[in-house]
C-alpha cells in the first residue's frame, strides 16, 4: 500500500458494514462461509454499528459441504449404475462444477438429478432434497451451534448471511429454530 501512496488508518469488520449498510433496526447475527471455515459475527446496531463478538470454526466451509454432497452423489450412482464419478478426474469435476445448480434445483423443486458424460456414455443419478440436506446435517449443525452461541436466549436478531446459503437444501427449515429472528439473503457481491 505505501508503494500506491496509501496509507492504512484501520481495519472495519465487514459484518458491521454489511448490517451498517442494511439497517436492519435491531441487532445482527453475520454468517460467513469460507472455503474451509465458518465464521458468525455478533453486532450491535442499537447506538452505532459495531461488531460485539465473533466465532469462528475450522469444521465446516463451503469445500466441506461440497465433499459430501460429492460424497451422496458418488455413492447413489456407483449403488445405482455401477460407474463411481470420484475415480475419474473428468467426471468428478463435472459433478463439482454443476454442484450449485444441482443443490439450488433440489431445494426449489424437491429434487435433483446429477449427470455426468465419460467418452460419449451417460450416467444420471435423482436426488432428493433430504437426501442433499442430510449429507450436509454436520455443517448445517456447526452453523447452528455458531449461531446459538451468539444469540442471547431469545432475543429478537436479524439473520444476516450470504444468499447461496440460504438457497442450500434443508438449511432455511434448520434456521426456522430462530424464533423471532428475520432472515436477510445477501445478494452477491453485496
Amino acid at each position: 500500500l505505501r508503494a500506491q501512496g496509501l496509507s492504512v488508518d484501520g481495519f472495519v469488520d465487514s459484518a458491521a458494514v454489511a448490517v451498517a449498510a442494511l439497517s436492519p433496526g435491531r441487532n445482527a447475527l453475520v454468517l460467513e462461509l469460507g472455503l474451509h471455515h465458518l465464521a458468525a459475527t455478533a453486532v450491535d446496531s442499537s447506538n452505532q454499528t459495531r461488531r460485539r463478538r465473533a466465532v469462528i470454526s475450522d469444521s465446516g466451509g463451503l469445500m466441506e459441504l461440497y465433499e459430501a454432497w460429492l460424497d451422496l452423489i458418488s455413492a447413489a450412482m456407483v449403488k445405482r449404475t455401477r460407474f463411481d464419478p470420484l475415480h475419474n478426474a473428468v467426471s468428478e469435476q463435472q459433478l463439482f462444477d454443476a454442484l450449485p445448480a444441482l443443490t439450488k434445483d433440489a431445494a426449489a423443486n424437491g429434487s435433483a438429478t446429477a449427470t455426468v458424460t465419460v467418452r460419449n456414455e451417460r450416467f444420471d443419478v435423482a436426488l432428493s432434497r433430504d437426501q442433499f440436506t442430510e449429507a450436509a446435517l454436520p455443517i448445517y449443525r456447526e452453523i447452528l451451534r455458531l449461531l446459538h452461541a451468539l444469540r442471547p436466549a431469545g432475543a429478537p436478531m436479524t439473520l444476516v448471511m450470504p444468499r447461496v446459503v440460504t438457497e442450500f437444501p434443508g438449511l432455511r427449515e434448520l434456521l426456522e429454530s430462530f424464533v423471532g429472528c428475520e432472515l436477510v439473503a445477501l445478494p452477491d457481491g453485496f
